[in-house]
């Protein structure tokens, strides 16, 4: 399970105005620096309103520098045109500068660990990874890369219970999101699980396929209900 260190408070929430209607969200993860997989989402991300992506955008694994890895994934992400919402993972930190490389693409509709904001009725927050949670608002989307602990998304098909102990705390008390949108767990039991009020959903990821993993999300009201998800694994 993972634990969290204590961690600054966030920034103030940004507001991006606009009607309460349908919000179609692509949402993908463990990226692992895969450029075919980033090139596919630019394009595919088109159709979508807001494309998520839940952490672990670099590969600590691999022999390339997380420097420059870094920068190829920045580029690609730079190159997106879609709305898009960003949480970091365990991999994403560089040595000395932690996951600050990813604030080069903060923008007028590209929001990053700390962030909270509104978009088309829907509030959101991206959290960086270990960073504190605290209750949510009954409507809250959030970010976070680490599933909650005690749930199918959170646990490998091995049996190991790879959560988050904090977010599943949250859950089970009813103080979670709405909606949780996580990675770190590449073959979960399940892809989506609810726990209390909250569905946390994690397509996971696997390295032999040409595209990778990724669950569409549909919101008509964010005031009542669950969202309609379906998962391309």
């Amino acid at each position: 399970m993972v634990s969290r260190p204590d961690q600054p408070q966030r920034g103030p929430p940004a507001t991006v105005g606009g009607p309460i209607e349908p919000v179609r969200i692509l949402h993908a993860t463990d990226l692992h620096a895969n450029e075919g997989w980033l090139r596919w989402l630019k394009d595919i991300s088109r159709s979508y309103d807001l494309l998520c992506l839940t952490g672990d955008l670099l590969d600590a694994r691999v022999d390339q520098s997380p420097e420059a890895q870094a920068d190829r994934v920045a580029s690609c992400l730079g190159a997106i045109g879609t709305p898009m919402a960003l949480c970091s993972g365990n991999h994403d930190f560089l040595d000395g500068s932690g996951s600050g490389w990813l604030q080069s693409l903060r923008g007028p509709t590209t929001w990053l660990d700390g962030d909270a904001f509104e978009f088309m009725g829907v509030r959101i927050r991206c959290f960086g990874w270990c960073e504190p949670l605290e209750a949510a608002g009954a409507a809250d989307i959030w970010l976070v890369h680490c599933p909650p602990d005690r749930a199918l998304t959170g646990t490998t098909k091995g049996g190991s219970d790879m959560g988050d102990s904090e977010l599943g705390s949250l859950c089970r008390q009813g103080l979670g999101p709405r909606l949780a949108l996580s990675g770190h767990v590449h073959e979960p039991v399940g892809s989506v699980a609810r726990i209390g009020q909250t569905l946390s959903v994690n397509p996971g990821c696997h390295s032999s396929r040409a595209t990778p993993r990724f669950a569409e999300i549909e919101w008509a009201d964010s005031q009542l209900g669950f969202p309609i998800i379906r998962c391309h694994l």
